[in-house]
């Protein structure tokens, strides 16, 4: 049960929560799953990677009814990235899920504790013996027990709840492919070559509760900085010093590069009956234009 104690139960008041709700709808059954991207890019190196300003992920899971019990609860949920990105932890602050109540924590007191790893933010609905519970999600950069950089999605339920999870996201390389969806042109090959963002998604509420809207937007941020070395050289036939700059670019938490002029990023989830949903986007990015070399006068 990989990670599971740091996976926090809200089993306790959904319990109560199902005592009064009705019933009398129809059971909820798994539909279907769909991931939105969000970007905020500008133009990108075709061959370099650069920052993002801004990537926003968002996944929605429906269901033909949405009153419990559920026919299917997600387990694990993958979101896969186009292979032109890049994340760079770097020397960013690490968040222990295990230290200091933050797995139970209000939203203030997790940014108390490890205000210097966030990355993001977004939201979450759950649905099931109350409809439309609202949750406040916040991603932290997390501790590396694998060596492989983790994100934490602090999620915080607004009221009847007032409960917290902690969903754990480890980076992977992609080794799976998904098959693409009717409105995208994106095809498993693409997908090939990316990280992973593979989560384990908690049982809400003994079953009573599913997830079906998450969303989280990573800003620019930057985990290293920019570095500028200067060496000297000295010419053995002139005996002049010249000054060579080695310039370091700065690293940011995420960075992409626009190799082919698209984007594809794909969707997994698998369920507590074996049920699988898969999707996948393809978004158009823009390419800086080459600069165009001098050229040197003939003497």
């Amino acid at each position: 049960m990989r990670k599971r104690k740091y996976l926090i139960g809200v089993a306790g008041a959904l319990a109560l929560s199902v005592a009064v709700a009705g019933i009398s709808q129809a059971a909820g059954t798994l539909s279907s799953q769909t991931i939105t991207e969000t970007i905020v890019s500008g133009k990108q190196d075709k061959k370099k990677v650069g920052p993002i300003s801004s990537l926003g992920t968002a996944v929605d899971t429906f269901y033909n009814g949405l009153t419990p019990p559920f026919n299917a609860k997600a387990t694990n949920t993958e979101v896969q990235f186009d292979r032109d990105y890049r994340f760079n932890p770097g020397k960013l602050p690490q968040c222990d899920p295990t230290a200091g109540g933050f797995a139970t924590s209000t939203t203030a007191a997790a940014l108390a504790l490890c205000g210097g790893s966030v990355v993001g933010a977004g939201n979450a609905t759950l649905n099931g013996a109350v409809p439309n519970v609202p949750a406040v999600v916040t991603a932290f950069n997390g501790t590396q027990p694998a060596g492989l950089p983790v994100v934490l999605l602090h999620s915080r339920t607004g009221p009847p709840l007032n409960s917290t999870s902690v969903l754990i996201g480890t980076l992977r390389n992609t080794t799976s492919a998904v098959a693409a969806s009717s409105s995208s042109s994106a095809t498993a090959a693409t997908l090939s070559g990316g990280k992973t963002l593979d989560v384990i998604v908690p049982i809400l509420g003994g079953g009573a509760f599913v997830i079906t809207h998450f969303d989280t937007t990573i800003a620019k941020k930057q985990t290293v900085k920019k570095k500028v070395k200067v060496k000297k050289k000295k010419n053995k036939r002139t005996g002049k010093v010249k000054k060579i700059k080695k310039v370091t670019p700065a690293q940011f938490y995420i960075m992409a590069k626009c190799s082919k002029k698209s984007w594809t990023f794909g969707l997994r989830s698998t369920y507590d009956n074996g049920a699988t949903t898969t999707d996948s986007k393809s978004y158009a990015c823009k390419q800086k234009k080459k600069k165009k070399k001098k050229k040197k006068k003939k003497k």
